[in-house]
């Protein structure tokens, strides 16, 4: 399901949060555990309005970083920047 998340982020940056967050949720029913698919989807739920779910989101990606490593480079303190 990655390519699910890269379609999702078009979605993203076409401005078409509602299907964007759709695919996400089936991304993540599949890969949890990744910090790049949270961080993603905490970025959706941020652009509908939805800051405190966006923020569990956030800190899960943080998590997740601190545990396995960084999914992208940079994410750790992308994350961190989007935390404040």
């Amino acid at each position: 399901p990655a390519y699910l998340d890269s379609l999702a982020w078009g979605y993203y940056k076409k401005g078409d949060y509602k299907k964007a967050k759709e695919l996400l949720e089936k991304v993540l029913k599949s890969m949890s555990d990744d910090p790049v698919i949270n961080e993603h989807y905490a970025d959706v739920l941020s652009k509908i309005g939805q800051k405190q779910e966006a923020l569990n989101y956030y800190k899960k990606a943080l998590k997740l970083i601190e545990e396995k490593g960084e999914g992208e480079p940079g994410q750790k303190d992308r994350v961190l920047k989007k935390l404040k």
